[in-house]
């Protein structure tokens, strides 16, 4: 068989595989159409009605019955057309796959996709254009903070990404995306760390007008000393560690499967459980606990009893990270600290390591976060540390 000959049967073998097995009787259906009674025709499949085209002149029908033919042929070859996916669709394909993929933070993106779904249902995706985005800011911020309408818009452009890549297509994101509000730029200044302290491990309340504090003379209720010790503990381990606030959902005090634990008896904090891997940028490294926070974490453990639990609810059941969230804000704001939040935290931690000179490298290994980003977002650099170095011999040159 020469070039040629060898060339002309693969291109014969190409054509016989696109069509129809013959051994199993594989077909493609035989589609017309028909007058029904009604005076409308029908789209019939084998020569059984399928379905009503609601049209009532043949050659409406007709052209019908080729579109219809051309769409069935697109779905058999895979030819998809993801412009006009529907959004609902997109979503519930992410949805689906966030938790397949068991991301620590699958019920999170699920939460704030679901809040998107009013503001997409019915609309294909080349609907979804900048006007759109512009109508769903304002009615999705009537319910919600401006940063979890931008939180939902950043999930529904990577939830199109995965759709587009299931469906072998580029990627194609009709809207820009929306600017994310300046942060970073708060910190928690020691004297707010002291209020918050006084005030979760007492039997006080702060006026944060007047600066006051007033005995609560009939006691904290259940739920109040709940409030108080989950505060507490968010803002001790947030500047202790600086961690994303998602890793204290399930935070347990023995290893589990669904979060990290506080191994008091290494002395090591692990942000998720044993063996479980995590994205390359949202980094969870386990981390020695230091001495006076290791106490401090004893002491916690005393007081929980049998408890298996860091944050929980009134009923022993672990704390969702959203509650933790609004148990925290609302805290802050009553003492005079708003806009608080667990990410403010993991700034101010990182922020406090920066100025006291600690390296990129080391930085990076306590909070788990990129030396990338440090040098990108937090203007880090090493000068400090290594200039550090240089202090005894700075110190000789006037001897």
């Amino acid at each position: 068989m020469n070039f040629f000959d060898k060339k002309l049967r693969e291109a014969a073998l190409e054509r016989a595989a696109a069509l129809p097995s013959l051994l199993e009787g594989e077909r493609e259906p035989k589609w017309t159409i028909r007058m029904r009674p009604s005076g409308r025709y029908a789209l019939c499949k084998d020569g059984e009605f399928w379905e009503s085209t609601g049209l009532e002149t043949e050659p409406e029908a007709l052209s019908f019955l080729e579109n219809w033919k051309l769409q069935c042929a697109a779905l058999r070859d895979g030819t998809v057309d993801v412009r006009r996916s529907s959004a609902t669709a997109i979503i519930e394909h992410r949805i689906k796959m966030v938790h397949k993929k068991k991301l620590r933070s699958a019920g999170v993106i699920e939460s704030t996709l679901k809040a998107l779904v009013p503001f997409v249902e019915g609309r294909q995706l080349r609907h979804l254009n900048d006007e759109w985005l512009d109508e769903a800011e304002e009615g999705m911020c009537e319910s919600y903070s401006r940063t979890y309408f931008t939180n939902a818009i950043y999930f529904f452009r990577t939830a199109i990404r995965g759709w587009c890549r299931a469906c072998s297509s580029a990627a194609i994101l009709p809207f820009e995306a929306p600017s994310r509000e300046a942060g970073r730029k708060i910190v928690l200044h020691k004297g707010q760390r002291d209020r918050v302290t006084r005030w979760s491990g007492g039997t006080e309340d702060y006026d944060a007008k007047t600066g006051k504090w007033t005995p609560i003379e009939e006691g904290l209720s259940p739920n109040e000393e709940n409030c108080r010790q989950v505060t507490y503990r968010k803002m001790h381990l947030g500047l202790t560690f600086g961690s994303r606030p998602g890793v204290y959902e399930c935070l347990g005090w023995e290893p589990n499967e669904v979060g990290g634990h506080i191994d008091l008896e290494a002395g090591i904090f692990h942000r998720v459980p044993l063996g479980a891997s995590t994205a390359s940028n949202k980094l969870s490294p386990s981390v020695p606990i230091p001495p006076q926070a290791l106490a401090e974490y004893a002491r916690w453990r005393e007081a929980d009893g049998t408890s298996p639990w860091v944050f929980r609810n009134l009923d022993g059941s672990p704390m969702h990270q959203r509650r933790q969230q609004e148990i925290f804000s609302e805290s802050m704001e009553a003492l005079g600290i708003p806009g608080m939040t667990g990410h403010i935290l993991r700034h101010t931690a990182i922020t406090m390591m920066i100025e006291m000179g600690e390296t990129a490298a080391a930085i990076s290994a306590v909070c788990g976060i990129s030396i990338g980003v440090l040098h990108r977002v937090y203007d880090h650099s090493d000068n400090r540390a290594v200039q550090k170095l240089a202090l005894g011999a700075m110190d000789r040159m006037m001897r």
